[in-house]
């Protein structure tokens, strides 16, 4: 299997491993009646901004081992799309992972030198590749933070659609009936699904931007590579 991503694991994604109070880790949620950490991508961020706060582990220390190793406990394996999760070949590359951790210095002089790690080859391309071949429709095999944007738009539409709605009067002046008031938020709520009004009501460039990152998957999953690679290049 010569393709194959390694990132952090999401809890949904089964086989998670746990981290409990004696320091021990294995895919137990519970251990003497206390539940673990689950090692997850969400615990690779909190340890990472726990070790930036704190002085630097010297590599090959005891604290250093112990942490890197929480830390490849914290990833998984995956293979090409629709490849068996549960090829144990997975399991065995993730045993042969290392975890090395590089700490950024800064000074007041500092001339900001960044370091992006670039993915080994096809990393990212295949999973490209992926996406323009499908049909460009919300809701699938989403990228990253694609989904998460497309729920949060939805969720302050609808939140906002229901303050408005008690507002609007119909054409005796009176308020609107409770009826007439679901249907309405109803049919506001189906048109945020229909990305090409969006874009044909987009008045600005910052507007078509958002709009093509909540229609595109391409173009969210760059948005979300550019992220994850710079967030912490202050």
């Amino acid at each position: 299997m010569d393709t194959y991503t390694i990132v952090g694991r999401k809890i949904d994604q089964g086989k998670t491993r746990y981290l409990h109070s004696d320091g021990s880790i294995d895919q137990n949620p519970n251990k003497n009646g206390a539940t673990g950490t689950a090692l997850t991508v969400e615990f690779i961020g909190k340890k990472i901004i726990e070790l930036s706060q704190n002085a630097h582990l010297e590599r090959g220390s005891p604290e250093y081992l112990k942490v890197t190793e929480q830390l490849r406990n914290a990833l998984v394996v995956k293979g090409p799309f629709n490849h068996d999760p549960n090829d144990p070949k997975l399991e065995e590359l993730l045993d042969d992972v290392t975890v090395e951790l590089n700490y950024d210095e800064r000074t007041p002089l500092d001339k900001n030198v960044r370091t992006l790690v670039i993915p080994a080859k096809d990393t990212l391309a295949y999973r490209e590749t992926y996406f323009k071949e499908k049909d460009q429709i919300p809701g699938y095999e989403p990228p990253l933070t694609y989904e998460l944007d497309r729920l949060m738009m939805r969720l302050y539409f609808n939140r906002l659609i229901k303050e408005l709605v008690t507002e609007f009067t119909g054409t005796d002046g009176q308020p609107l009936s409770q009826a007439d008031q679901n249907k309405m938020a109803e049919d506001v709520d189906k048109k945020l699904g229909s990305y090409d009004e969006l874009l044909a009501d987009a008045e600005d460039e910052t507007e078509l931007s958002m709009v093509r990152i909540l229609a595109s998957p391409v173009a969210a999953f760059h948005r979300a590579i550019g992220i994850y690679i710079t967030e912490m290049c202050d």
